[in-house]
């Protein structure tokens, strides 16, 4: 077993992100494990020293993506939290996701229909429980009386696909930077599920 920090888990960690690179410009079709052994300076055939099959690569890089997406918003609650507080971090953290993260946002939603079975029940549990945060979160929200929703589920679904469509069109270089989306999608959701109060406010 190579040691963490040693040659092979940087290895490693370059194989995953020119993955990402590649997977986000070619798709999973147009990026050949030729190729991304290309890009990261190793000879064709050993490449298998890290990697059994392109298959079981990407399916990892997917479900990886998801679980550290799924971490990061349950990290970024607090036991006390009310729950405009949540919400406020739960926006915050899927901006975040969708534009300092484009590519792998992108690909943890585009590249999962290649998913093998060993790997698909993963990614369908990991997909529900960040789908349920959301929902729940609704749902406390109408519970306390904060919110206003006649259908939390739909809310849900309607908030998800707002948020992480995000990565689809944005640029680092366009009109409003991570800090004002956060700003306007806060706002935009906050009226969805009928609360007055701005971010600012």
């Amino acid at each position: 077993m190579r040691k963490r920090g040693s040659k092979g888990e940087h290895t490693k960690l370059a194989l995953r992100q020119n993955a990402i690179s590649l997977l986000y410009k070619h798709g999973y079709e147009g990026m050949s494990l030729r190729l991304l052994a290309r890009e990261t300076g190793l000879q064709a055939g050993s490449i298998y020293n890290y990697i059994d099959s392109k298959e079981e690569f990407v399916a990892q890089i997917v479900c990886d993506t998801l679980r550290e997406l799924v971490d990061a918003i349950l990290e970024s609650f607090e036991d006390n939290d009310q729950v405009k507080e949540k919400l406020r971090k739960y926006v915050s953290t899927l901006v975040d996701w969708n534009t300092l993260r484009k590519h792998e946002a992108v690909i943890s939603q585009s590249e999962t229909r290649m998913l093998p079975k060993s790997f698909l029940n993963e990614f369908m549990k990991l997909r529900r429980e960040f789908e349920m945060i959301g929902l729940r979160l609704i749902e406390e929200g109408v519970e306390e009386g904060v919110f206003r929703v006649s259908d939390p589920i739909l809310a849900s679904i309607a908030m998800y696909n707002l948020l992480m469509g995000i990565a689809v069109w944005y640029k680092d270089d366009g009109r409003l930077g991570a800090d004002e989306l956060k700003i306007e999608y806060y706002t935009l959701i906050e009226n969805m599920l009928g609360v007055r109060s701005s971010l600012n406010g």
